[in-house]
């Protein structure tokens, strides 16, 4: 019966703690939340400003996406033109294949750019 008196006494004490440690408020606790409430309006703003700033990029690269895909026209070659590929002359022989060999898989045959004479 005492150890079960003891037992009762003791959780009645640590309770009256526990609920004395849980009310801990802090005398200024009216200053603080002002505090906060100017630096979350603070960030927000900063936020706000971030956005529309990334909002104009993105209208920006838009606009740049869609004139990107736009054709565009391309002259044609003409024979007189510089830029028209220059064909060798029809009586030319074929260049005579150095090699064959396989890389990877591939078949890959050596060829000379310029035949000596």
């Amino acid at each position: 019966m005492k150890k079960y008196f003891a037992f009762l006494l003791l959780m009645g004490v640590v309770s009256i703690a526990l609920i004395a440690l849980a009310d801990n408020t802090p005398a200024d606790k009216n200053a603080a939340p002002d505090a906060d409430v100017e630096a979350l309006k603070n960030q927000i703003a900063e936020l706000q400003a971030r956005v529309q700033k990334l909002e104009e990029q993105t209208r920006t690269l838009e606009g740049t996406v869609a004139t990107m895909q736009k054709p565009r026209l391309v002259p044609l070659l003409q024979p007189g033109n510089p830029l028209s590929f220059k064909l060798p002359p029809s009586n030319s022989q074929q260049p005579k294949i150095w090699g064959q060999r396989e890389v990877n898989g591939w078949t890959v045959y050596i060829v000379p750019c310029e035949q000596g004479q």
